[in-house]
């Protein structure tokens, strides 16, 4: 508890709390494998999810057209997931944690980090909540509407959201300037 306190404080900042811990035995001969390509490839797997996300939700609009199936006012949650991916995405870990000189103040950067988060987590909550307020708690009526519509909502949203998180973290940046 007291290395966890003492590390965060040194650290002192959010984008960066993890940046000094390794597990080299855990991925062993990975970074050689991939080399310059990590980047390449966190990009790739962040756009498939980004991309399977979309694709479920709109395979999920195109099967339940009628809005008791699949009420217009749900596409919020997906559209709410993707604004928040590029307000995550937009500003580098290196402005964020102060290193970079830009035209944005790091204080800037962590609001518009924290807002973009926020409504990351606030689309997974809702998509969520959709799920089961609108889907799970209905299955008793006479004309329950359909769980899988639901599940799309739901899938796509988490599927965003990990899109999201690998484009973020699982990248190096390179300072080329």
């Amino acid at each position: 508890m007291c290395m966890t306190v003492t590390i965060a404080f040194q650290v002192g900042l959010m984008a960066g709390c993890l940046d000094r811990f390794s597990c080299e035995e855990c991925y062993e001969g990975v970074n050689e494998k991939i080399g310059d390509r990590r980047n390449a490839i966190a990009a790739a797997i962040s756009g498939v999810f980004f991309w399977v996300g979309w694709w479920i939700f709109i395979g999920t609009a195109v099967e339940y057209t009628d809005n008791s199936e699949l009420h217009k006012g749900f596409y919020a949650a997906g559209i709410v997931g993707t604004v928040s991916f590029f307000m995550v995405n937009a500003i580098s870990n290196g402005v964020v944690r102060g290193d970079v000189d830009s035209c944005l103040p790091t204080v800037a950067a962590r609001i518009w980090l924290f807002i973009g988060f926020i409504l990351a987590f606030g689309a997974v909550i809702a998509s969520i909540w959709i799920f089961f307020g609108a889907y799970v708690a209905k299955l008793n009526e006479a004309n329950p509407p359909p769980v899988w519509a639901g599940i799309g909502i739901m899938a796509q949203n988490l599927c965003i959201f990990l899109g999201s998180c690998i484009y973020k973290f699982a990248r190096k940046e390179e300072s080329t300037f």
